[in-house]
């Protein structure tokens, strides 16, 4: 019984981890998306 519980915690921490790395990396491409959206509106701007 404790062998299985402290394999489905390293489970969830294992998830855990993936879960944290995925947002990351969410909020780095959102961060870039934001960045190419602003250079698109300026661009649109200066050719008005």
């Amino acid at each position: 019984r404790i062998a299985l519980s402290r394999k489905r915690l390293t489970h969830n921490v294992n998830w855990y981890s993936h879960f944290r790395y995925a947002v990351s990396i969410l909020k780095i491409l959102r961060s870039k998306l934001d960045c190419e959206i602003r250079n698109k509106l300026s661009r649109i701007h200066t050719y008005k």
